[in-house]
């Protein structure tokens, strides 16, 4: 094999995924805590005034810093995990088409991702099959979550969090089915504060299955090429 793997980055690929994706863990764990602290701060505080306001004016103290709360335990948290389920949606579809960009020189084909129809991760997972010859069977595990998240992420990005109408679609399926998500058709996701590490997680087994459909071929490409 002519080609110099350590130079292209293809032999530490996957590995350098799942170092950044545990980097990524680290993020959205400090950033959760954030919350979690600016809120007890705020609890705290807010006892403490109580403690120097007639008991009468207590419900309207508390109405007065309703929004306060909303902040730090409802609309900060979710617009982080919202985010960073984009996020992560947008560096996965991204790093596969890297790696489909590494593999290409391996392959003895012309076509590239670009030449396939589709677009996004479907269209990377198809280049890998059909092209690369991967087993994405030993991969249908964690890949069924990724390709649901797919979905759950165009309604992030594109209908701003709200579910679909039908009870019976796809998105719906997932989020009733995943107790780290909730909502309704028609209303918008509430996304856990688990969920984010779930699917990091998900992720980072993924790239280590993933790992060795890589290797298997590197081998194939070294044994054609002997």
């Amino acid at each position: 094999m002519d080609i110099e793997l350590f130079e292209t980055g293809l032999l530490t690929f996957c590995h350098d995924v799942q170092v950044e994706l545990k980097e990524m863990s680290m993020f959205n764990e400090q950033t959760e805590k954030l919350w979690e602290r600016s809120d007890a701060e705020l609890q705290v505080d807010l006892n403490e005034r109580l403690k120097k306001i007639p008991k009468k004016h207590h419900d309207e103290f508390i109405s007065d810093h309703g929004s306060d709360l909303h902040l730090n335990q409802t609309l900060f948290p979710s617009i982080h995990r919202t985010s960073t389920v984009i996020a992560l949606h947008s560096y996965l579809e991204d790093t596969l088409n890297q790696l489909a960009d590494l593999v290409a020189p391996l392959l003895d084909s012309e076509v590239t991702y670009k030449d396939l129809k589709g677009s996004g991760i479907e269209r990377a997972r198809l280049y890998f099959i059909k092209v690369g010859k991967f087993d994405f069977e030993s991969l249908n595990c964690t890949w069924s979550v990724m390709k649901q998240v797919n979905k759950l992420r165009n309604q992030l990005v594109h209908n701003g969090g709200y579910l679909p109408e039908g009870a019976n679609d796809a998105v719906n399926k997932f989020i009733s089915s995943n107790k780290l998500l909730s909502g309704k058709p028609a209303h918008k996701v509430q996304i856990s504060s688990d969920f984010v590490e779930f699917y990091i997680q998900t992720l980072i087994k993924f790239f280590s299955e993933l790992d060795e459909e890589v290797a298997e071929l590197i081998k194939r490409a070294d044994q054609e090429s002997a």
